[in-house]
């Protein structure tokens, strides 16, 4: 190993720290201590390790991990930086603006219930984004919103939990475009989630993934969402649903994303006994114009719906696959048989053995299990 040029080993380190960006569970001090073990094995790794910038783009701004952050900053040389704060003081007394202009990746999650995390980062020239998270901000929608449109690379927005202050839609009937985002995850409560979509166009969106929390909030859903003034999403080939979602929500969404193929329902918490309702909805004969009329891939994970709405789906769907056109942004298509049921194992334990043979002579059955932190 004494013989391994600097090249080379500048590679090595380079790949153990992609390998924990890639991690779903990733611990801030597994990426420490390889820092600090590759200081101690002799010099040449030591200053082999300081001149790679690379391994220095990770910035963990949280109690704690100040001096660690302040040297991967000082090591990181003009590397896009990929930064997870929690604390607003050591965020605003780190990040310069010319390293501000740098952070391409940013999750913020406020553990202080500090009042002004969004003023802090609309006061910084961040604007080369591709991934956000917002956790648990204390902050109007409005603002967020204006950090956003600031950000025209934005790839991947993760917004969770927006405390005190309601949001509002937008006033104006014009919405703000968010021209390269793809995928879009919100965990929030109802209302909240219903006025975010409802604020912004996003033509490149692929994939939705909603997960509504009101059980923390009310302990039952009355009001199901209602998105009259949300752009038509016509890009999303993926629509996810998790937690306290109703039919209504599922249908209304579905209305704003015309070109959808895969539809996941997971997590349910039992507010409604079945979601039979729904499936019939996607196959009723007596609709002129079929929603999700591309569907090819229905995914259940741990959710009530009977098996016998599954099959009369799935059949309903091949028949009008024969027969029926269905209008998609003002066009006639014909109406795609569903081709795959994915089911968990878990949700395979609630169906007869017979029930699922019986669905596999119809379409392709998958026993699915979600990767880690898709489903969380």
């Amino acid at each position: 190993m004494n013989g391994l040029p600097p090249e080379l080993l500048q590679h090595v380190f380079e790949a153990v720290v992609n390998d924990w960006e890639e991690d779903p569970g990733r611990i801030w001090s597994t990426l420490m201590d390889f820092h600090a073990y590759i200081f101690l094995v002799n010099r040449t790794w030591n200053t082999t390790a300081r001149h790679t910038s690379t391994i220095w783009r990770n910035i963990p701004l949280h109690r704690g991990f100040f001096d660690y952050a302040e040297f991967c900053l000082l090591h990181s040389g003009n590397q896009p930086l990929n930064v997870q704060a929690s604390m607003s003081e050591s965020f605003r007394e780190l990040m310069t603006p010319e390293r501000a202009n740098r952070v391409q990746r940013l999750e913020v999650e406020d553990k202080e219930a500090y009042r002004h995390w969004m003023t802090v980062l609309l006061s910084l020239p961040i604007s080369k984004l591709e991934y956000l998270s917002m956790n648990s901000l204390c902050s109007s929608w409005e603002e967020s919103l204006a950090f956003l449109v600031g950000n025209k690379n934005l790839h991947e927005l993760e917004i969770t939990r927006f405390f005190h202050q309601p949001l509002s839609p937008a006033s104006s009937g014009v919405h703000p475009v968010l021209p390269k985002l793809k995928k879009l995850k919100i965990s929030d409560w109802a209302q909240e989630t219903q006025s975010v979509l409802s604020s912004f166009s996003a033509p490149s969106l692929e994939t939705l993934h909603i997960a509504v929390n009101d059980e923390h909030r009310y302990g039952q859903r009355f009001r199901p969402m209602t998105l009259g003034t949300m752009d038509i999403f016509s890009s999303v080939k993926e629509v996810i649903f998790q937690f306290a979602i109703t039919t209504e929500d599922v249908l209304a969404v579905l209305r704003q994303t015309p070109n959808v193929e895969v539809l996941r329902l997971a997590h349910s918490w039992r507010f409604e006994a079945s979601f039979d309702d729904l499936l019939a909805q996607l196959c009723n004969p007596s609709i002129p114009i079929l929603l999700a009329p591309r569907l090819q891939v229905l995914s259940l994970h741990e959710f009530p719906v009977w098996m016998p709405a599954i099959l009369g789906l799935v059949r309903a769907r091949l028949s009008r696959s024969r027969t029926c056109l269905s209008t998609v942004e003002g066009i006639g298509q014909r109406v795609l048989p569903l081709r795959r049921v994915d089911l968990s194992p878990r949700t395979t334990m609630f169906y007869p053995k017979a029930d699922v043979e019986r669905l596999r002579e119809i379409c392709e059955v998958r026993v699915w299990t979600p990767p880690p932190g898709d489903l969380r």
